[in-house]
């Protein structure tokens, strides 16, 4: 299975989570990191690597690092892990993160097992979950 991590800043990654377990149930294999006010980019580092080394050994396939907004500390520090971590293990990051889209990947994974399709399928369905009431009115 795929492993996610979600992160964020202030409480978007645990309520995120919060959000995501009301609908569709506690996914396994899925943590979080809030990235506080009170937190150095040292302090994120450290929490996504302690993630990262939870999810390792249940997680063959390797885990997608979802943040909330690209070129922030959150986004950056998974990117760096990322790149520290590049030759011994799958690590991506996918940026923009919205609810919808963290529900749908949370199932998705029990069918998708390739990151690449993983990835693939995580920015289609992000962009998807973004619309206006008239678009929506317009599909229905």
């Amino acid at each position: 299975m795929i492993g996610i991590i979600l992160c964020g800043h202030g409480h978007y990654a645990s309520g995120t989570y919060s959000a995501i377990a009301l609908i569709a149930g506690r996914p396994e294999c899925f943590e979080y990191v809030d990235f506080l006010q009170e937190d150095s980019t040292d302090d994120l580092s450290e929490k996504l690597k302690e993630k990262v080394a939870l999810l390792r050994p249940k997680c063959r396939e390797g885990i997608v690092i979802f943040t909330d907004m690209a070129g922030t500390s959150p986004y950056k520090e998974a990117v760096e892990l990322r790149g520290d971590l590049v030759m011994e293990y799958d690590i991506e990051v996918v940026t923009g993160t919205n609810t919808g889209m963290l529900v749908q990947m949370s199932m998705a994974r029990s069918y998708i097992r390739d990151m690449n399709s993983f990835v693939e399928t995580a920015l289609a369905e992000g962009r998807k979950q973004i619309a206006s009431f008239e678009e929506n009115r317009e599909e229905e």
